[in-house]
């Protein structure tokens, strides 16, 4: 008998094992009966449920781990002690809804927010710690409040000044000297509070060892508006001037000499300012960290208030639009379609913009899926890049084994 050649030998291999071995006359038993298998082992592998759930699951996870951080990337260097170990959850802008048309005040903190309606109740959301949740006495009429870092304090209308979250570093220990005087304006900053009295005198409280905002004596009582970073504050007085409140000089130092007498409202991000003049034109100054210079052009000449977080700046125009600009990681510069908006606030990665109804519109950082780790970086993502790399590691260790 003559020899195969060994070509058709091993493709008669081949077909014998992915299709089975061919007769030429097969009765339907026997076709049943003999099989490849390779067609034996998927028909086994596919009538276990437990075996197609693995599967999906592993391609469920290779396609999240591979298009994911294309829409979720991973900024290695990001560090904001401000956002590090916080737990799972998307409410830092989830306000009451008893606010909703009815707000007076707004304000958000690092991972939660305060407000007051019109009617003098003071509200709070997000990420609350057992001292947040101690919250001040309810049958005051409240006027503002403002939320810090871990802290919060509220004005009531007789322009008494309380505070409550946070009570380390005398953050609890509001001057006595404000017992005698109406205050019209609180601040909560990291570690510290300012409060602004009707007489235009600035008193600060809290870390004085982390932050120090010195203010000037011939300055003091002259202030009619005051807003803090981390590190220092700023204040305009009833001549329009601006003012840097710092121990030291800064890039802050560096105000534009050219907008001196013609400030009308002012907020500072964590590296830079931001100022909006009389006649409505807006001037950064400070780092240019996120191209928070750049200035959208449509707004000069038309703004009339700027708000601060992080890295990004928000300023309202006359028509009541409003737009923002600088750091987006946190999509908080995505301005949402807004119109006939009267207020914004600004602060860390949210955003508030109230319109003449006293409806209330967000945008920016709602929370994390799996919280942040110390670093503040947001954990899923962190898992969908390692997930990646893993993968691609073992893809390439299973090929390297094959061929060795």
């Amino acid at each position: 008998m003559a020899k195969k050649p060994l070509g058709s030998t091993f493709t008669d291999v081949l077909k014998t094992f992915f299709l089975g071995r061919q007769r030429a006359t097969l009765s339907i038993l026997e076709e049943e009966q003999v099989q490849s298998p390779y067609r034996t082992m998927l028909r086994n592998f596919r009538e276990k449920w437990s075996a197609m759930l693995g599967v999906y699951m592993f391609l469920a996870i290779f396609l999240a781990v591979f298009i994911l951080p294309i829409f979720f990337p991973l900024d290695t260097q990001f560090q904001d002690p401000t956002q590090q170990n916080t737990r799972p959850t998307f409410s830092y802008m989830k306000y009451d809804k008893a606010l909703q048309g009815n707000v007076a005040s707004i304000d958000g903190g690092s991972v939660f927010g305060v407000g007051v309606d019109r009617d003098g109740k003071l509200y709070q959301w997000g990420t609350l710690s057992a001292k947040l949740q101690k919250m001040p006495p309810a049958d005051k009429r409240y006027v503002q409040a403002s939320a810090g870092l871990d802290h919060a304090v509220a004005l009531d209308a007789d322009g008494k000044v309380y505070t409550w979250g946070n009570d380390r570093f005398t953050l609890n220990m509001i001057p006595p000297e404000l017992s005698s005087r109406k205050v019209k304006q609180v601040i909560a900053g990291h570690q510290i509070s300012i409060a602004l009295t009707e007489g235009g005198e600035i008193y600060v409280w809290g870390n004085s060892n982390l932050i120090s905002i010195p203010v000037p004596k011939d300055k003091q009582g002259t202030f009619t508006k005051v807003v803090a970073n981390t590190t220092l504050a700023a204040a305009i007085t009833g001549n329009n001037e601006l003012v840097i409140l710092s121990s030291r000089e800064t890039p802050f130092s560096y105000i534009p000499s050219e907008i001196q007498g013609r400030v009308r409202d002012v907020d500072l991000t964590e590296r830079s300012a931001a100022a909006v003049t009389t006649d409505g034109r807006i001037y950064v100054w400070g780092g240019n960290d996120y191209g928070v210079m750049d200035i959208p052009a449509h707004a000069q000449g038309r703004a009339i208030a700027v708000s601060a977080g992080r890295g990004h700046f928000v300023a309202l125009l006359d028509d009541g639009s409003v737009v923002a600009w600088g750091r987006n990681n946190y999509k908080q510069t995505n301005v949402p379609k807004l119109k006939n908006i009267v207020s914004i606030q600004s602060s860390y990665y949210q955003n508030y913009a109230v319109d003449k109804n006293g409806r209330i519109h967000t945008w920016g950082l709602k929370g994390y899926l799996m919280g942040t780790d110390q670093y503040g970086r947001d954990l899923f993502v962190r898992l969908l890049t390692g997930g990646r790399v893993t993968l691609t590691i073992g893809a390439l260790a299973v090929i390297i084994s094959a061929i060795i």
